[in-house]
C-alpha cells in the first residue's frame, strides 16, 4: 500500500521532536484533567519519550560519524604518498630562496642575470595558469580561502588572482637565490675581476637591511650589490673597481671592492 505524504514530511527532525514533546504534554494534561492518568497511560508516555530519545541519539551519532568522515576526507593528502616528499622539497626550495637572496644574494651577480631578467615576465606568464589551476582545485577541495574570506567577490576576484600571481612570481625568482648560494659555496677565489659602477643608491641611516646599494656590472652582467662591509668609501657612477670574490659557473660573489 502506498504511503500518503503528510505535511510533517517537510519538517526538520528538530521541529518534529518539539511538536512530539508538545503533543505528549497536551495528552498528559488532558488525561490528568479527566482523571485517567493511570500507570498504564504513564507507561505509554514513557515508551514514547524513550523512543524519541533513541531517535535523537541515533541522529547525533550519525552527525558525529558524518563530521568525522568529512574531517578524514579533508585531511587526506592531495598528492600520492610517493609525490609528497618531492613536493615538500619543492616548497622548501621556493620559500627558502628569498631568504638566501636577502643575504648572500646582495653580494652576488648571476652569470645569466640580464637574460634571466628579460625572460622572467614570460616565465611568470607561463607559470600563472598552472599555479592558478592548482590554487583553484585546492580551494574547491579544502576551502582554505573561503574560511578566511567568506565574501565571494573578495575571495575569487581579489585573493585568488593575487595568490596565483604571488606563487608564480616566487617560483620564477627561486633560481636566483639558489644560484647565489651555489656561487658562494662552489666559487673559487679571484682577484682579477673588474666591476663598473652603473649607479649608486642613496645612503640610508636605517639599522635594518642594506645601508647603501650600487648597481655594478661584472663580466657583462649587472646587479644591485650591497656595499656594506665591501668597500671603505662609496664609489661614484662610472668608477672602475677591483673585485675580490668567488667565481663559478653560477656567477660572481663579491667579497671586497677596491677603487682602481
Amino acid at each position: 500500500m502506498t504511503r500518503v505524504p503528510t505535511p510533517s514530511d517537510d519538517l526538520a527532525p528538530e521541529t518534529l521532536d518539539r511538536l512530539e514533546n508538545e503533543k505528549i504534554l497536551k495528552e498528559m494534561k488532558a488525561l490528568e484533567q479527566q482523571g485517567k492518568l493511570d500507570e498504564a497511560a504513564i507507561a505509554g508516555f514513557d515508551a514514547r519519550v524513550e523512543a524519541q530519545l533513541a531517535r535523537i541519539s541515533q541522529r547525533a551519532e550519525q552527525a558525529q560519524a558524518d563530521f568525522e568522515a568529512a574531517m578524514a576526507q579533508r585531511k587526506r593528502p592531495a598528492l600520492p604518498k610517493r609525490s609528497v616528499i618531492p613536493f615538500l622539497v619543492f616548497l622548501f626550495l621556493v620559500f627558502v630562496s628569498p631568504l638566501i637572496e636577502m643575504g648572500i644574494g646582495k653580494g652576488f651577480i648571476f652569470a645569466h642575470a640580464n637574460a634571466y631578467r628579460a625572460a622572467m615576465p614570460w616565465i611568470v606568464v607561463l607559470l600563472l595558469p598552472v599555479i592558478g589551476f592548482t590554487v583553484y582545485t585546492r580551494e574547491r577541495k579544502d576551502s582554505i580561502l573561503k574560511d578566511r574570506y567568506p565574501t565571494w567577490g573578495v575571495r575569487w576576484l581579489l585573493m585568488f588572482p593575487l595568490v596565483s600571481l604571488l606563487g608564480a612570481a616566487m617560483i620564477a625568482m627561486a633560481p636566483l637565490g639558489w644560484a647565489a648560494f651555489m656561487g658562494w659555496a662552489t666559487g673559487k677565489d679571484s682577484t682579477t675581476l673588474e666591476a663598473r659602477v652603473l649607479s649608486v643608491g642613496e645612503a640610508s641611516s636605517s639599522s635594518r637591511g642594506c645601508k647603501q646599494l650600487a648597481r655594478l656590472q661584472v663580466l657583462a652582467n649587472d646587479a644591485s650589490i650591497c656595499l656594506d662591509g665591501r668597500i671603505s668609501k662609496p664609489p661614484r657612477q662610472g668608477d672602475s673597481l677591483s673585485v675580490r670574490g668567488r667565481v663559478s659557473v653560477w656567477g660572481v660573489y663579491i667579497e671586497e671592492l677596491q677603487p682602481k
